[in-house]
């Protein structure tokens, strides 16, 4: 069984996600997949390490235990490898990796204590490889500022962009994009053939309102990478705040060439369609977009594409349905209020439409005698 590589989890869309998860027992949903990926290289280094004796040897020491839950956690048995850490930690209690081995599980699976065990790792171990972990579980913890100091304890430390990518993700949340920014271009300096770098940079330029800034990024992203699907779908959306409808639509169709289920992608196609005055057209990938992945923002674009329509009382569904999944989405909440009022002044106007004319005072206004 093949493991995948922090860089194919990173870039993997859903579908290639959702098996790699199936397959090794990970849930899908949740964190993010930085801290996933960094779980998958450590189950990879397990089993690389691992020889065939791992399997059959009695599990007595700790190294032989971190080594075998590793192994487990490879297999998919999650269940099992936490046993085994659990194990490991109880001969060897002041294990650092062990420890952030733990802390990084409990997160992907969404259970409680993955900062403690981080907060214990670093206080017994202070190697890359423990900092690098206890980085990846304050950000899926949201602790931006936290990150950030383990980030910039890594500088210097650990060669590679790696350490200027995570203070770039701890800027990012706390609104100090300018900054992000910057720490990107350091990664580029010393490495500009990595896409994922420069589809980053491009989107927080996005971000920031810089739009035709944002395209030699995405730019650079895709001659990396030629079918790179985000990069694609970020240059459309770009194109489309710079009203390039007809580009924009031409980088949808791209993405979902190589991505034909991408939601993003179809919403957006939805979009660049609704601009070009082709809304039947736009419903149809709207309403694919929201069978995919039914989101608040979603249904808020259908109702939006109904209501120029004039077919009310499905925008009314649509933006209702928006309300339910997300109740402050202030979009969605105006998208109904304007559609109810556009109903009240159909039923106003259908209503004098209805009534008979009084053609009396006409008729006597032109009447004229027998000549």
């Amino acid at each position: 069984m093949t493991l995948p590589t922090v860089d194919e989890v990173i870039d993997a869309d859903r579908p290639t996600l959702k098996h790699y998860c199936k397959l090794y027992g990970l849930p899908e949903k949740g964190k993010n997949r930085y801290l996933r990926a960094r779980l998958f290289e450590l189950i990879r280094l397990g089993k690389e390490k691992a020889s065939s004796e791992i399997e059959i040897a009695p599990p007595s020491g700790g190294l032989s235990r971190f080594r075998r839950a590793l192994l487990l956690a490879s297999k998919g048995e999650t269940k099992r490898a936490m046993d085994e850490l659990d194990k490991c930690l109880e001969v060897c209690p002041e294990s650092g990796l062990s420890l952030i081995a733990k802390s990084l599980l409990l997160d992907v699976l969404n259970e409680e204590g993955s900062v403690g065990y981080s907060d214990e790792a670093v206080v017994v171990d202070n190697r890359v490889e423990v900092l690098l972990g206890r980085a990846l579980v304050l950000l899926s913890a949201g602790r931006w500022s936290d990150a950030e100091d383990v980030a910039d304890s890594l500088v210097g430390r650990l060669d590679g962009p790696i350490p200027m990518l995570l203070q770039a993700l701890a800027t990012i949340p706390a609104g100090r994009s300018g900054l992000a920014v910057q720490f990107l271009d350091e990664a580029l300096e010393i490495d500009d053939q990595i896409p994922e770098l420069w589809n980053m940079k491009g989107e927080i330029i996005v971000r920031l309102g810089n739009y035709g800034n944002s395209l030699p990024c995405f730019d650079q992203a895709i001659g990396l990478r030629q079918d790179y699907t985000e990069a694609h779908n970020n240059k459309g959306v770009a194109l489309l705040h710079l009203g390039h409808y007809d580009d924009a639509l031409e980088c949808f169709e791209r993405a979902l060439g190589s991505r034909p289920e991408h939601p993003e992608a179809l919403a957006n196609k939805a979009v660049a369609l609704h601009m070009l005055g082709k809304g039947g057209d736009s419903l149809k990938w709207i309403d694919k977009a929201t069978e995919i992945r039914p989101t608040a923002e979603l249904w808020n674009n259908r109702g939006q594409i109904l209501l120029s329509m004039d077919r009310f009382a499905e925008a009314l569904s649509s933006f209702g349905r928006a309300l339910e999944m997300n109740e402050d989405s202030l979009e969605a909440r105006q998208g109904r209020e304007i559609t109810l009022e556009r109903m009240e002044q159909k039923r106003r106007e259908d209503e004098h439409l209805a009534q008979p004319t009084d053609m009396r005072g006409f008729l006597e206004a032109g009447e004229t005698g027998p000549t």
